[in-house]
């Protein structure tokens, strides 16, 4: 994966604390469009976001590019607690302005599309590695299920190691209720339930990714997906 290269200059770069929060904005231009990151630390873990905008002078408003989920996050909540200003400091908020511009500069790239498309972005390393070292995408994929997919090839063999989550598989590959079906996945190879998966509905694969997430997250890594649609073009 490329380096994310930030911005060297900015319309706006504000980081400013509030009653029970800390807010930061970030707006400049990546090339002709103009972009604004937003990403706020509360003081109640849920009340938090990040999220990256476009600006579309045609309707003069913000349409979002992409978010990250509070529970998902690299910045801590709470910074507002810090102690002499601490919490206004740039590094707390770098990983996730780093993620949601790669989900720009990804968004920005893209070839014009007469159909929509979807991008994909996911990350799943240790407490202690940096990012960037897992950071997968943006890619871009036709379908929303192709999209699931590719984070699903990532993952699959590590879930299939776990005994906690061979019910999961056999439901979303629909061999729940199949006498063998237990047999058939351990049998089964890596292209092979690909194959199934392939089959299964976006919603049920969206199933599949939380539950994987929520295992790794459990075991304490910084494991995250996102998957976008980006409009149909004009």
């Amino acid at each position: 994966m490329s380096s994310i290269v930030r911005p060297t200059n900015y319309i706006q770069h504000e980081i400013s604390p509030g009653k029970q929060d800390v807010n930061a904005t970030f707006i400049f231009n990546r090339g002709p469009s103009k972009v604004r990151i937003k990403i706020k630390s509360d003081s109640y873990d849920f009340q938090s976001f990040a999220r990256a905008e476009l600006f579309d002078a045609a309707s003069n408003t913000w349409s979002i590019a992409g978010s990250i989920h509070h529970g998902q996050m690299s910045t801590q909540p709470k910074l507002i607690y810090k102690p002499q200003g601490a919490g206004l400091a740039f590094q707390h908020f770098s990983q996730d302005f780093d993620t949601l511009l790669a989900i720009v500069d990804g968004l920005l790239a893209a070839p014009i599309q007469l159909a929509p498309m979807y991008v994909v972005t996911f990350c799943d390393v240790s407490e202690d590695e940096h990012q960037d070292a897992g950071l997968i995408g943006p890619l871009f994929f036709p379908e929303e299920s192709a999209a699931l997919l590719r984070f699903a090839e990532y993952f699959l063999p590590r879930m299939a190691r776990d005994e906690m989550h061979v019910e999961d598989l056999l439901i979303c590959a629909c061999l729940y209720d199949e006498h063998d079906g237990l047999e058939r996945l351990q049998a089964a190879s890596h292209e092979t339930m690909m194959g199934w998966l392939s089959k299964v509905s976006p919603e049920a694969l969206r199933t599949l990714c939380d539950s994987f997430v929520s295992m790794r997250q459990k075991e304490g890594r910084r494991c995250f997906y996102r998957v976008t649609g980006v409009p149909r073009a004009g």
